[in-house]
């Protein structure tokens, strides 16, 4: 089993933990799924990269209602289903930063979040003291988020798996005659095929 990550000392440390009611493969989907953020991500509602270790990623981060910056930054980890990192381009001592987005199973169907960022340089104090309330802020939001978003897909998915179940089960009760249609539910009618005769008066 993969360790949990161990904070790295520094400037100050922004985090965010949270705990979701989906398979870890869920989750990481929609956190892999760059196109879709702006379906659900408040905080970061547009990234942009090609997602392999090494290449830029191109964010849209919302700070403030009417603040919005855009960051480059480069990827530094993908481990599928456990971990995805990257961090602030040089020059390091004026400001380094190294995100960490940490999915962990703890049980069946249910997945532990974890994120946290750690600043270094000449420019983190400076950093701190404009915007590390809007960044506690915004790392919550990310969670909060993605946790919805997780558990809306689960459901919605174990209804239809549930629907779908049903409408299999009376497909194979009896022979097979008209098609009905309910909103958002498909069922078939089955006909009695060997009905008694009609006596002949």
């Amino acid at each position: 089993m993969r360790q949990s990550l161990a904070l790295k000392s520094g400037w100050f440390t922004v985090q965010a933990r949270t705990t979701i009611q989906a398979p870890v493969e869920r989750v990481w989907s929609i956190l892999t799924d760059l196109e879709k953020y702006r379906e659900w991500n408040s905080f970061v509602p547009s990234m942009l990269s090609d997602f392999q270790v090494g290449s830029l990623l191109t964010m849209r981060v919302q700070m403030r209602e009417n603040f919005m910056t855009t960051s480059v930054e480069t990827i530094t980890a993908i481990e599928p289903e456990h971990l995805l990192a990257w961090k602030t381009r040089p020059p390091a001592w004026l400001l380094h930063g190294e995100r960490f987005q940490e999915l962990k199973p703890i049980d069946t169907g249910i997945t532990e979040y974890f994120t946290y960022e750690t600043f270094t340089g000449l420019f983190a104090p400076v950093l701190q003291f404009m915007y590390a309330r809007d960044l506690q802020h915004g790392f919550d939001a990310v969670a909060r988020d993605l946790k919805v978003r997780a558990e809306t897909v689960e459901r919605r998915n174990s209804v239809n798996e549930m629907y779908s179940g049903r409408a299999d089960q009376a497909g194979r009760i009896g022979k097979p005659g008209k098609q009905s249609r309910f909103p958002g539910i498909y069922f078939r009618l089955s006909i009695p095929m060997n009905l008694p005769a009609v006596p002949d008066w």
